[in-house]
């Protein structure tokens, strides 16, 4: 796990801020372009996206030891 982290940081590249900037709006495009009952898969099965989106959001917020995992 401790090379992961290193991995994805080195990854962002000279100008991290911008890197993360830039998935950010790409990322934003996408959910917005995507319809409500597009499907994403998760480690514990698929969900649509309008009902994985706050879910993962209310984990990553309340949760110090939420788990995290790349995209599928």
């Amino acid at each position: 796990m401790t090379q992961r982290g290193r991995d994805a940081g080195a990854a962002l590249g000279d100008d991290p801020s911008g890197a993360v900037t830039t998935l950010a709006t790409r990322v934003r495009q996408l959910v917005c372009e995507s319809p409500d009952d597009a499907v994403v898969t998760t480690p514990v099965g698929a969900m649509r996206l309008v009902d994985y989106l706050p879910t993962r959001t209310f984990e990553l917020t309340v949760s110090p030891d939420a788990p995290t995992y790349p995209p599928a």
